[in-house]
């Protein structure tokens, strides 16, 4: 494994190279929906168009842009073709048929990360411990080739990986955010032995609703818990309240993604900040997990106040796309200096890294 100030001399600013160029990012599946929010805060990155195999797409809209075949991409001459997957078999079966097109292309972490390589040092800077450092060096090292991270840097006890998350305090308010079946909050209640004073569950994919409603009504039971300690709201979250739709990235419910727009197959939910449920409610809370498949920077946006009132620990997926890599922490130290941040991955996969910060 490279170290960080090795891989980022290594790294390439594609900056002034991408003025002259058409970006195509290729697929219009769950990773490109992730990515596009991460893709919305990037100055350097203006996305021409999508491209896909899928002849049925061909000319239609995706995330407000048009979707090319292969050939046509192929007969631009200023194609430049930005790979999102989470899986590097994806990437290398795109890119080895973009290579027989003649087509420039590069993973999409490569690219974004190596517009950021100052933000990234300040990240590796500012974290709270040597595993932390370390652990982010090796999830950047994966990333930028594109390869899974070592089983070294992994930990399979999410949300509660230090003695500051695992504390025991009746008072202690959870507000899980893209609370999925229930799992964390499961983890939670045996991480804290039944004490606490309420817990808050976010889930707007209703099938994973309907599945967390029947985990909680057990451990409710289970627990000796009163009715009303654990709210479950068929809510997303975001930066703001509104109206939204819930995109099913698959048939077993493992993932869906907020779309503004009402497309096939997707269901209507309610859209919340943080802030509007609780801080002009009047609710207080102290520790809070956000899972929310891209939507973490928007959700931390609209929590801003209230995490600036009650300081809350943070436990914030920072996986779903390249630019949350330095972002989320950037964005959590802005909120507050004083925030400890530490950064711990949970998968053998990209999936599950996550950033930890507590005062």
């Amino acid at each position: 494994m490279k170290g960080i100030v090795e891989l980022l001399e290594e790294m390439v600013d594609y900056k002034a190279y991408l003025s002259d160029k058409h970006v195509y990012v290729w697929g219009t599946g769950n990773s490109s929906l992730m990515y596009r929010e991460g893709f919305n805060r990037e100055s350097d990155l203006e996305i021409y168009g999508y491209a896909v195999n899928d002849s049925s797409k061909w000319g239609s809209i995706f995330c407000g842009k048009r979707v090319y075949s292969p050939n046509e991409v192929a007969d631009d001459s200023k194609a430049f073709v930005l790979i999102c997957s989470l899986q590097p078999w994806v990437y290398k079966e795109v890119s080895k048929q973009l290579d027989k097109l003649g087509v420039e292309n590069y993973y999409a972490d490569r690219v974004v990360l190596g517009l950021h390589k100052d933000e990234i040092m300040k990240v590796y800077e500012s974290l709270y411990d040597d595993k932390s450092r370390k652990i982010y060096t090796g999830i950047l090292n994966s990333r930028v080739r594109c390869d899974y991270p070592d089983e070294e840097y992994s930990s399979f006890n999410p949300n509660f990986v230090n003695s500051v998350f695992k504390k025991i305090d009746e008072k202690d308010i959870f507000v899980d955010c893209g609370a999925f079946v229930g799992d964390s909050i499961e983890r939670y209640i045996w991480n804290h032995c039944g004490t606490f004073d309420k817990i808050y569950g976010f889930e707007p994919d209703s099938s994973n609703y309907n599945a967390m409603s029947i985990r909680v009504d057990r451990l409710k039971k289970e627990w000796n818990l009163t009715e009303e300690s654990i709210v479950l709201l068929p809510y997303g979250v975001s930066n703001e309240s509104s109206i939204a739709f819930v995109h099913k990235n698959s048939v077993q419910g493992l993932s869906s993604s907020l779309v503004e727009k009402e497309s096939e197959g997707a269901e209507k939910c309610q859209i919340v900040s943080i802030d509007d449920y609780f801080l002009n409610s009047g609710l207080k809370y102290s520790f809070l997990k956000a899972d929310v498949e891209g939507y973490e920077y928007r959700l931390l946006d609209g929590a801003q106040k209230s995490i600036e009132e009650y300081s809350p620990r943070l436990a914030i997926c920072m996986y779903h796309n390249a630019t949350d890599l330095y972002s989320i922490p950037m964005k959590i130290k802005e909120m507050d200096s004083d925030y400890n941040i530490m950064i711990r991955h949970h998968s053998v996969q990209f999936f599950d890294t996550v950033c930890y910060a507590w005062k």
